[in-house]
């Protein structure tokens, strides 16, 4: 059965609620009035993943943070949060719910790294080390847990289970936009990414 749905709005993509799905009947999840509602909170079916700030009790002291809640609105834990050096950003998990994605981002130059989170060890890792922020896009995450980014004009392919990626052999426009999806196929051995150039969109394959 289905557990957790995120309901967003269509203003600004902005989201509006979580709805948590038991016995074929919606109730909302009460998250803190401070959650970031210009990200898209997640689930692994067990629980549900959001960018908050203030404390549990509502005090705005705590700084912004990646947070973990049970189905009944309830923080059990802090997946990562603000520094002095670095940010997160992003919040991405892969097919199955096994593995979150997200950016620290240096608060004072270009640069990022892509740590991933597993959510049945509760545990987390750098993934990818030394990218730039403004060239980046992705992961793409394939349905054994494995991802690929796009970094300029570059493609790499990593794995929540180790840090390091492999650079795949495809050419890719260094002037092209990328969107933000891609297309995996049912075993998850293959994945499309589309760039935008002018009207023409370019499937890439591996």
């Amino acid at each position: 059965r289905l557990r957790g749905a995120v309901a967003p709005t269509t203003q600004g993509g902005r989201w509006d609620a979580v709805l948590v799905i038991e016995g074929g009947r919606a109730r909302p999840l009460p998250l803190p009035e401070t959650a970031d509602r210009a990200v898209m909170p997640v689930t692994d079916g067990r629980r549900v993943y959001a960018y908050v700030s203030g404390s549990a009790t509502g005090s705005r002291s705590r700084a912004r943070r990646l947070a973990a809640f049970s189905l009944g609105g309830q923080e059990e834990e802090t997946v990562t949060d603000d520094t002095p050096l670095v940010t997160p950003r992003g919040l991405f998990v892969s097919p199955s719910g096994a593995f979150l994605g997200f950016f620290l981002d240096n608060r004072s130059t270009d640069e990022t790294e892509l740590w991933t989170y597993d959510t049945g060890s509760r545990t987390k890792r750098v993934s990818v080390e030394n990218l730039r922020r403004s060239d980046v896009r992705g992961p793409f995450f394939s349905a054994d847990g494995s991802f690929l980014l796009v970094s300029g004009s570059k493609v790499l392919r990593g794995s929540p289970r180790r840090t390091g990626v492999d650079i795949l052999s495809a050419t890719l426009p260094s002037d092209g936009r990328w969107e933000s999806g891609a297309a995996v196929a049912p075993a998850g051995d293959r994945i499309a990414l589309l760039t935008v150039l002018g009207d023409a969109r370019t499937p890439v394959g591996r």
